[in-house]
């Protein structure tokens, strides 16, 4: 479980990493409805990644805390439009780190 985290932690980083540095090619661009929310999901996705390569329980709250904001985002900023795939496919990967989550959640530590 413990590397299964970690594999997760090392791509999360690695998207993070690459989105956010495809937003600094974006940030002037009139296609970004909110550009501090594409900045604040991705930043918040590298610190997620960082908390499960360290194997610590705070990494779980911010990632499960940035899915959260994510989907309030979606409606209030994006009023529900524009996703690039349907819903339902945005639904696998946080199961499934909820599932790991909840499995190696005794390996884990707060500090």
């Amino acid at each position: 479980m413990q590397i299964a985290l970690r594999v997760a932690g090392v791509l999360l980083i690695i998207f993070g990493v690459m989105n956010l540095g495809a937003f600094s090619y974006l940030a002037g661009s009139d296609e970004l409805r909110s550009p501090m929310m594409v900045g604040v999901r991705y930043s918040l996705m590298c610190a997620a990644g960082i908390g499960f390569l360290l194997l610590r329980k705070w990494g779980v709250v911010v990632f499960f805390g940035s899915v959260f904001i994510n989907w309030i985002a979606y409606f209030v900023v994006y009023d529900g439009v524009g996703s690039l795939v349907p819903l339902w496919m945005t639904l696998p990967i946080p199961l499934a780190i909820a599932i790991l989550s909840f499995l190696a959640w005794d390996k884990l530590e707060w500090r």
